[in-house]
């Protein structure tokens, strides 16, 4: 993505010469300094300042800092991933560590320079194998008092998600299920099991005419807990039973190398889709309106 952002075919050298440099002693050996020069990137070059910390050894001389980057400054068209669903922000970071050491009478030099895209996001892919996604339903009637509430398990899913560690408000994710994979999880009868499925394909999600439930995020909030944790709201547009709603859910997600982790939950009426309420086991047992969706997802990165 960069690669062809940068044109590195066209423009394959970026270019940085100092102008002037300032410097403030911080202690023995250590300097914060201002830089003001130029900077050639994608054969556009313009001023810019920025601010380095130089440390001073016996023989060795070490930089670091960062230069804040805006590509359109630079004519540089703002790269996009995931079908144009995820964009790049304009401005980016180019991490700079330079070292020069003496040896004897000749100095050698080691330079180094990487950029950082700190909001774009990393892809992962749901693992349905290791994920665990529910819906539950809340009796009443005749046997409501017996803690009738039956579960279902969501048993084929897709799903796809970018997060941005340093800007969670980057963050995006889209799930896909097929509506005739839900099945009873709870310990019903094998009779009531197979009355509860049918009623839920035939009348209530009616799969033959709505066959896929897709939930698309369109705004991700998110507060960092301690350390790759993270308390996240999202905000996005559920199509179920071919109808098309906004709906918030709640999230605690985890990073750990390259595995991301995603646990919550969120509620739902059903005749806010057009779903019809049934009953099931000859009339004794009916279906609340609201139902809870619980998830713990495990995604891999791509």
């Amino acid at each position: 993505m960069f690669k062809e952002a940068l044109e590195i075919s066209r423009f394959p050298e970026i270019i940085y010469t100092s102008t002037r440099i300032s410097a403030s002693r911080l202690s023995e050996n250590l300097y914060a300094t201002t830089i003001a020069g130029k900077l050639t990137l994608h054969g556009v070059t313009n001023e810019l300042d920025f601010s380095a910390q130089v440390g001073i050894g016996q023989d060795s001389l070490r930089g670091y800092g960062n230069f804040p980057v805006k590509q359109s400054e630079y004519d540089i068209v703002i790269a996009s991933v995931v079908g144009g669903t995820l964009k790049m922000r304009d401005e980016f970071k180019l991490l700079a560590s330079l070292s020069r050491k003496s040896k004897g009478d000749q100095m050698t030099e080691s330079t180094g320079a990487k950029m950082v895209a700190t909001d774009v996001p990393i892809r992962y892919r749901i693992d349905v194998a290791m994920s665990r996604f529910t819906v539950r339903a809340f009796a009443t009637g005749l046997f409501s008092s017996l803690g009738h509430n039956p579960t279902l398990a969501i048993r084929d899913y897709t799903g796809d998600t970018a997060f941005a560690p340093s800007n969670p408000g980057q963050s995006s994710i889209r799930i896909s299920v097929k509506s005739e994979s839900l099945t009873v999880a709870a310990d019903v009868s094998q009779k009531d099991r197979n009355d509860i499925e049918t009623k839920m394909r035939q009348d209530v999600l009616e799969t033959s005419s709505y066959p896929e439930i897709v939930f698309e995020s369109s705004q991700v909030l998110a507060n960092k807990l301690g350390d790759d944790r993270y308390a996240a709201n999202v905000t996005g547009n559920l199509t179920l039973h071919g109808i098309t709603r906004q709906e918030k859910i709640s999230a605690q997600v985890s990073v750990m190398g390259d595995v991301l982790r995603a646990h919550g939950e969120c509620s739902l009426r059903q005749s806010d889709y057009g779903i019809k309420l049934v009953s099931v086991a000859a009339g004794t047992l009916k279906v609340k309106d609201e139902v809870k969706i619980a998830f713990d997802l495990t995604a891999r990165k791509q």
